[in-house]
């Protein structure tokens, strides 16, 4: 839970939880801080979900990423497409530059052009259960539903065929939409229909 810091001796801290508790917390133990680990957090053996460093494997130092944490150990990709888990000291921060942004505006497979001008509008489920809500805006779908935030993705289309494609995600997640010839959309999760413009 969060906490506020009130006092600091060496690596104790005294914090004010949000459970209203004053109390004394170890670093790196019990206490975290907010935000992205830094330079003191790595030189702990605290690393982030997802970020990249370099695992020492068969005595070499590789890069790698961080997929999770069990225990004090960290999941991380080693050489040959494997997983493993491995204790911070066997991990330092990454020196590879960044890699790359996922190139926007390039079509998920060939003969796809953008939705832009083809597909516009706000489409929506007509009832049921389940509710979801597409907002297709020059080239742009904003899929909704009241289960989390609203998801962007790029809107490709080609004859009855619709795919919405997040640049540098894995084509498996794609969202396949048919068009229907009453002109409502076919979506996984159900039909939806244009509802305003």
């Amino acid at each position: 839970m969060n906490a506020k810091v009130l006092r600091v001796n060496g690596n104790q801290y005294y914090v004010h939880a949000q459970s209203g508790a004053d109390v004394w917390k170890p670093y790196p133990t019990e206490l975290r801080r907010i935000g992205p680990a830094n330079a003191e957090d790595h030189a702990n053996g605290i690393y982030d979900l997802g970020e990249r460093v370099q695992v020492n494997f068969e005595g070499k130092w590789v890069e790698s990423k961080i997929h999770g944490t069990v225990n004090n150990e960290y999941d991380v990709d080693l050489p040959g497409n494997r997983h493993g888990y491995v204790t911070a000291q066997n991990l330092r921060p990454s020196t590879a530059p960044p890699p790359a942004p996922p190139k926007a505006g390039v079509p998920p497979k060939p003969g796809f052009v953008s939705c832009a001008g083809k597909v516009e509008g706000r489409y929506a489920t007509t009832g049921g259960l389940g509710s979801m809500q597409i907002t297709f805006r020059s080239g742009k779908a904003t899929v909704g539903g009241g289960l989390g935030d609203d998801e962007v993705f790029e809107c490709w289309v080609s004859g009855e065929k619709i795919i919405l494609h997040k640049p540098g995600d894995n084509p498996n997640v794609d969202m396949p939409i048919d068009i229907n010839n009453d002109g409502t959309l076919q979506t996984p999760l159900g039909e939806i229909k244009k509802k305003g413009n």
